[in-house]
């Protein structure tokens, strides 16, 4: 249906007209089609410690109760 793909463009779409330097998602590692899809838009896969300190704590911040933050990747995509 392209849902996915819509709001993702719109995401980028505001980031850009925001003057934001790169976006940034997370997402479960071990859904197969998760990662691909958003590679698809310029995404890539960063290791969250390498990541600048107020991206790691956001990142560790959406990481639900519970859930191992091994089964979360963080992915950028420099706009």
């Amino acid at each position: 249906m392209g849902l996915g793909k819509a709001l993702l463009g719109a995401v980028i779409d505001y980031a850009n007209w925001a003057h934001y330097g790169a976006a940034a998602l997370s997402t479960f590692r071990d859904i197969p089609f998760n990662a691909p899809f958003y590679e698809k838009f310029g995404f890539v896969a960063i290791d969250s410690s390498n990541a600048p300190d107020p991206l790691k704590q956001r990142f560790l911040s959406e990481i639900p109760y519970g859930v191992d933050d091994s089964t979360r990747v963080l992915m950028i995509r420099k706009l």
